[in-house]
């Protein structure tokens, strides 16, 4: 690599790094915030240090590609607009050549999401929910807390409010039919108290409570009023107490002892994927496995390559003669990273569709991108 080429490189890590960093900060502090919103204030700081560093690997996924972006975009907006570019070129150095320490850094930006995507996340996502679960178990107050939903296998609890002493006001408690989804017994009440706590369960005490024994839902009309409950069996406990005690170890047992695809790593995935692809009865849930399995694989390996197409995509645009470099750069970098990743979700509403080919459809941005990227740059070449 020769004098040029390293000095590009340095400016281009330079920039990687700080947005890296202000991405990264952003992107940890937004996920805690939702994360924390879900448990009481007392958590402990050692709880909250093993999440950030379970969700670091997965911040790293999204931002490192971004970064990406960004860095090729500034940089070579300045270099072209400080005439930089058209100096090389009259030296007799060839475009790609100048280009060359950003495909360096979106080749290596790739290695590293692939190992993210294929191994680490998968890993540590699937822990990260084992020690949320774990610590529901050991004290589920933190978890209790006012807006919060808390999923107890066949159980789910509403939470409308927790004042400053530990009163839940505004309950809902609703039992679900796992064989048809539908809701089989609903608890309302107005308040509710932890009255005990052990290591597999946690007792409430409900007041003012309203039990309906048929498939409700709980909507409310404009003037705050609650629907009709004509044809509903009601029992109503207005001046008497009542407790429920709910096993938290329910829901760590609730699932299946197979895993998610989205907790899988790629060996994990493929020996799966094997087994289904030798099951004799190909009906319609191994199917839907099948899909589901296929589409978090190739999107894996689709997210791993992004850097690539924003690569191809930011050059052209980096490329450009403009005095006004960063303010277009920065825009034009967050135009290309939302319509990338929201064409990533679009394609994820298909994911155990297999008439759609999910598998394939998230391929589209990739392709799309470095071929547009790719016309682009050969068009700049020979003009």
């Amino acid at each position: 690599m020769n004098i040029l080429n390293r000095h590009i490189l340095k400016n281009l890590l330079y920039v990687f790094a700080a947005a890296l960093l202000v991405l990264t900060f952003i992107l940890v502090l937004g996920l805690m915030i939702k994360i924390l919103s879900r448990m009481d204030s007392t958590v402990s700081q050692i709880f909250i240090f093993k999440m950030f560093l379970m969700l670091l690997p997965k911040i790293l996924a999204y931002a490192i590609p971004i970064a990406t972006l960004v860095s090729v975009t500034l940089v070579f907006s300045r270099m072209s607009a400080e005439n930089e570019i058209t100096a090389m070129r009259a030296s007799g150095i060839s475009l790609w050549q100048i280009v060359n320490p950003a495909i360096l850094l979106a080749l290596v930006s790739s290695g590293v999401l692939f190992y993210l995507n294929m191994f680490a996340v998968p890993h540590l996502e699937a822990q990260r929910k084992s020690m949320m679960k774990g610590e529901l178990l050991t004290n589920p107050a933190n978890f209790l807390r006012g807006g919060s939903t808390i999923n107890l296998g066949k159980l789910t609890i509403n939470i409308g409010e927790k004042t400053s002493d530990g009163l839940l006001k505004d309950l809902r408690v609703i039992e679900k039919n796992h064989a048809n989804g539908m809701i089989a017994n609903q608890l309302l009440a107005q308040e509710g108290r932890i009255i005990d706590v052990t290591d597999q369960s946690f007792t409430i005490e409900f007041s003012d409570v309203m039990i309906l024994d048929n498939n409700w839902e709980f909507n409310e009309k404009e003037d705050g009023s609650r629907g009709d409950l004509q044809d509903v069996k009601v029992t109503r406990l207005p001046n008497a107490n009542t407790t429920y005690t709910f096993y938290t170890n329910e829901e760590l047992n609730s699932g299946s002892l197979r895993k998610r695809a989205k907790y899988l790593n790629i060996k994990e995935m493929m020996a799966r994927l094997y087994l289904l692809k030798n099951t004799k009865e190909q009906n319609k849930s191994v199917r839907k496995e099948h899909t589901d399995l296929l589409y978090n694989l190739n999107k894996n390996l689709a997210l791993a390559f992004s850097p690539l197409a924003f690569l191809l995509m930011a050059l052209p645009f980096g490329l450009r003669s403009s005095r006004s470099e960063t303010s277009a750069g920065l825009l034009v970098s967050l135009i290309v990273m939302m319509v990338y990743y929201a064409t990533i979700l679009l394609t994820g509403a298909f994911d155990k569709n297999s008439a759609m080919h999910p598998e394939v459809l998230v391929w589209v941005p990739n392709i799309l991108f470095q071929s547009l990227g790719l016309g682009l740059i050969a068009f700049k070449v020979n003009h």
